[in-house]
């Protein structure tokens, strides 16, 4: 058997770096991360701006209405869950995608802009979930299989 070594293809930029991923996820990269690491962050709230289309990412202290950071191995980066902001702005998040990040020094977050043509976009087909809503491919499934169950459909 003649056995092929898989080479790991990973973006690796020395600029700070968000991803927005298929998983409902936004991430930072390490770059992005040593700044929040710095301050000891454990909550980030959101901010959104319709006109430009540009999410901030702001270290809180507040516990309500923000989303837990989850840092990675060794400092690799950051990230937190957000299918429901993703959802209140219509993202397409059936892909991942990857957007330069800026630190903004006087609002003491980073932000990027997200390109016109993911925003604003219909449910894509296979990501409905009951309330009209995107889930997760996986986690719609389930759902549907916990109804089917309940109900006794087949």
């Amino acid at each position: 058997m003649a056995w092929e070594v898989f080479e790991r293809d990973r973006v690796v930029s020395g600029e700070p770096t968000a991803t927005i991923t298929k998983m409902g996820r936004i991430s930072l990269n390490k770059i992005a991360a040593l700044t929040f690491a710095d301050k000891k962050a454990e909550y980030a709230e959101l901010l959104w701006d319709k006109e430009t289309h540009s999410v901030g990412v702001r270290n809180s202290e507040k516990k309500k209405g923000v989303f837990r950071l989850s840092y990675g191995d060794n400092g690799n980066g950051v990230g937190f869950s957000c299918s429901t902001f993703l959802n209140y702005i219509r993202y397409d998040w059936t892909q991942s995608r990857n957007f330069p990040a800026q630190w903004d020094a006087s609002e003491q977050m980073f932000f990027f802009q997200i390109p016109a043509e993911h925003i604003g976009k219909p449910v894509p087909e296979g990501y409905q979930g009951r309330r009209g809503t995107v889930m997760r491919a996986d986690r719609r499934n389930r759902a549907e299989s916990k109804d089917n169950a309940n109900t006794g459909a087949v």
